[in-house]
């Protein structure tokens, strides 16, 4: 039991030539391999010289501690050839304080290793990772320690083979604890905290597997606690931001989180409330360091539009999510296709971003550009008119073109065919709407059910054109005001 987290950890199954647990620790150098022995008799000393090599002291108990010395050697070159691994992952392997490896047996760690690659269906490199990132593993026996383990958390959690392998990989350290006293145990009480359903806390586990090994109480809990203290947030919201990010399970509020919180506010001149709503809208802030990550994302965005402190406040707010970009790798990338290819100033650049922010989220290759190529397209528009189009209505790059530009014309077009009794040609309908482009840009889904709702008050939906972005309640006085204008009959003005 570690006192320090509560966590008991179950000790590998030793072989019955084998000494008592902790009893060998290898430590691996260059050229040479040297084992310290502790709870043993002191009687001898002997002192292992290699050329180039730190001498090592080994204590040793005469002669039935050489045969474990030797049985150890053995293993460790087994385990090092098995793996290929290098000297330096050797070390890594056997100076680990935290993991001590054992003297099972080349027998017991090949059965180990072919076991977890045959029925785990590891890669050599998935076996090699599970090894260094968990060295004491190779002395598990796999029906009696690892399946059981990994089979428990499976059916607690409702995962498939493909899952628990994952979680597996990431965190191979939960195969070292017990189910029953310490993940278990974890799972129900994070659950209940925070009020979630088995699928989100599944979805929590299979993205930060480490929740697995930390003890609730006295690492988790804490950390929550102190998030929603200091965000101001209910527990609904707490819930859905561990929702979006489950690393913020595997924080240290005090050396990770506050910091970043505190220097993202100072350096924006935050209110709490605004803080507070960035956080919820891209949870993942918290993860970041505010120095390497977030500072200087906004310094290069600062100088690269020439945005004032208030603008690039503004911009924070309305698209926080650039903080987990790189400047030159993405933002940067995005904002120079974009004003190459409307040719437009930096002024003008600008401009854009103030009012659309979203945009330099995109893919220029693979979202912006199939915007324009279809808005020159469709509406017969030459470079110029295009540039001049977006520039005027830079909504049109914020909108989705499969599920709102291109359904949204093809509204319209019905509409003023339908209306006209087909009076209206093609051209003149495709005229209207990009001298008001901005009517594409509304949720088609709210279009539908605008039109319904004219429908049910025997309005032509054409005196839904320029009408289409009206509030809820604003839309209702001007249908209150038409029908009752036109009680003896629905006046048939044009309105083009």
């Amino acid at each position: 039991m570690s006192i320090a987290t509560g966590i008991t950890y179950r000790r590998p199954q030793l072989q019955a030539a084998s000494v008592t647990p902790n009893c060998i620790l290898l430590l691996h150098t260059t050229n040479h391999l040297a084992y310290q022995t502790s709870k043993f008799h002191q009687s001898t000393c002997y002192r292992h010289h290699h050329v180039g090599a730190r001498p090592t002291t080994l204590l040793l108990s005469k002669k039935k501690n050489q045969v474990i010395l030797n049985s150890a050697i053995t293993d460790s070159a087994f385990v090092q050839k098995r793996l290929s691994l290098s000297d330096a992952e050797m070390d890594r392997v056997c100076t680990n304080r935290n993991n001590v490896l054992f003297s099972p047996g080349v027998e017991r760690i090949e059965s180990t290793l072919n076991d977890m690659e045959s029925k785990l269906k590891l890669s050599e490199a998935e076996l090699k990772r599970v090894v260094l990132l968990h060295p004491a593993v190779i002395s598990y026996n796999f029906d009696n320690n690892i399946y059981p383990t990994l089979m428990a958390i499976r059916d607690y959690l409702d995962l498939n083979d493909r899952e628990v392998k994952k979680v597996f990989l990431k965190q191979p350290a939960i195969i070292g604890l017990s189910f029953e006293k310490n993940t278990q145990p974890t799972l129900r009480d994070l659950k209940h905290h925070l009020g979630m359903s088995r699928s989100e806390l599944r979805k929590a586990v299979l993205s930060a597997p480490r929740v697995l090994t930390q003890n609730f109480h006295n690492n988790t809990k804490p950390t929550l606690n102190a998030v929603q203290s200091y965000l101001g947030l209910s527990m609904d919201e707490m819930r859905k931001m561990v929702s979006k990010n489950p690393a913020l399970l595997g924080s240290n509020f005090e050396t990770n989180t506050k910091p970043t919180l505190d220097a993202t506010r100072d350096y924006l001149d935050l209110s709490e409330e605004e803080l507070r709503k960035i956080v919820l809208r891209i949870p993942s802030l918290v993860n970041y360091n505010f120095e390497r990550n977030i500072l200087r994302t906004l310094l290069a965005l600062q100088e690269h539009l020439e945005l004032s402190d208030a603008e690039l406040k503004k911009v924070m707010i309305r698209m926080p999510s650039i903080v987990g970009m790189r400047f030159d790798d993405n933002l940067k990338l995005t904002l120079d296709a974009i004003q190459n290819h409307l040719n437009l100033s930096k002024s003008e650049l600008r401009k854009m971003v103030l009012i659309i922010p979203a945009v330099m989220a995109y893919s220029f290759d693979n979202n912006i550009q199939p915007k324009l190529n279809w808005l020159q397209t469709t509406f017969h528009l030459d470079q110029n008119q295009l540039c001049h189009v977006v520039q005027r209505q830079s909504m049109l790059l914020n909108a989705s073109l499969n599920n709102t530009l291109i359904p949204n014309l093809e509204f319209w077009k019905e509409c003023f065919t339908r209306d006209y009794n087909h009076e209206c040609s093609d051209d003149d309908a495709l005229a209207e709407i990009i001298r008001l482009p901005r009517q594409m840009t509304q949720s088609h889904q709210r279009l539908r059910k605008r039109a319904a709702l004219f429908d049910a008050h025997g309005i032509p939906n054409r005196f839904l054109w320029g009408r289409a972005e009206y509030t809820d309640e604003k839309l209702n006085v001007w249908i209150s005001k038409f029908v009752t204008k036109n009680s003896d009959g629905i006046v048939d003005k044009a309105i083009f």
